[in-house]
């Protein structure tokens, strides 16, 4: 089993949630540094953008397609969701997730999306 590898992070209530490239995800205790899970996120394909923390959750953007994970930080692995868009496979999402007046920007190399409540 590979192990995850930090590059993608994001804190949230003292939890650090780590996402590789491959979609493993881990998450640690900020203050001790402890690994309490790493688990693959069930997700195919690759992450490459930092993770977005909003409402205490922390969302991670797939590569192909755009699919978003939504993690609850904690002591287990929670995926509170899997949001599509609606992209075709081949469409390629590199960008951060951008949070603005209320809603979430999400750009692919081809195009801009807008998601709200």
């Amino acid at each position: 089993m590979e192990p995850c590898r930090p590059g993608l992070e994001g804190v949230v209530d003292g939890y650090v949630i780590v996402v590789s490239m491959n979609g493993r995800a881990a998450c640690y205790e900020a203050e001790t540094g402890e690994r309490l899970w790493e688990e693959k996120l069930g997700v195919k394909g690759q992450f490459a953008a930092s993770p977005l923390v909003v409402d205490g959750h922390v969302m991670i953007q797939n590569v192909y397609g755009g699919a978003t994970v939504v993690i609850k930080p904690g002591p287990k692995l929670e995926i509170v969701g899997i949001n599509e868009l609606g992209a075709e496979v081949d469409e390629v999402f590199r960008a951060t997730l951008a949070p603005i007046r209320g809603r979430i920007f999400s750009r692919s190399l081809s195009t801009l999306y807008c998601v709200g409540r």
